[in-house]
């Protein structure tokens, strides 16, 4: 069913197109240039969207791939960045399926590099929690952070605890930044050179 277009806009990406009835539909806007819209024309909202599904695999592939190029992201990561630039979801299931199956996106190599990176000024409990939020499953998350030894963590605690002093932190505060940071409380006694009382805390 057709409608009025009342405007075209572009955002980050996304062209977002304003209907008479009311309702909006969004969608990458690199396919305005092959199929343009403006206000005032008239717009089959699901032939247009069937279109931009028909076109969208290449575009959405190579977006992926560029993200990959800048750093390593997860599965979540790649799915929620094509998300916001309004590829539809089951050109983002193709998508992630390519790029899981070749091995360009994968979990496991993004955790244990992470891990490595944010060893050096992150606890073990902060960086669990960080690759939570990025979409790392718990077991895979798990078999990285094996790699990070005791006294790995507790050599990049005491160097933080070091600056921390030299920046004329009390013990206390001290404490409480490493603490902040993810390092258990073991970590932050040894790291720091004296006995807290965890009931003083």
């Amino acid at each position: 069913m057709t409608d009025e277009i009342v405007s075209v806009k572009r955002m980050h990406g996304v062209a977002h197109v304003k209907l008479q009835c009311g309702e909006m539909f969004r969608f990458p806007s690199v396919f305005l240039s092959e199929r343009p819209l403006r206000a005032g024309r008239m717009v089959d909202r699901e032939e247009y969207l069937a279109f931009v599904r028909s076109r969208a695999l290449p575009f959405a592939l190579d977006r992926a791939v560029k993200l990959q190029a800048m750093r390593e992201h997860t599965e979540k990561e790649i799915a929620a960045a094509l998300r916001r630039s309004a590829y539809p979801e089951s050109i983002i299931a193709q998508v992630m399926d390519m790029l899981t199956a070749s091995e360009l996106v994968s979990d496991e190599r993004f955790a244990e590099q992470w891990v490595r990176h944010r060893a050096r000024t992150k606890g073990r409990r902060m960086i669990a929690m960080e690759m939570k939020q990025k979409g790392v499953d718990e077991e895979t998350a798990r078999e990285a952070l094996e790699e990070l030894s005791f006294e790995g963590e507790l050599a990049a605690a005491r160097k933080l605890a070091g600056k921390l002093l030299k920046q004329g932190k009390d013990m206390q505060h001290a404490m409480q930044s490493l603490l902040r940071r993810g390092y258990s409380y073991t970590v932050c006694k040894q790291a720091l050179g004296a006995s807290f009382d965890e009931a003083d805390m």
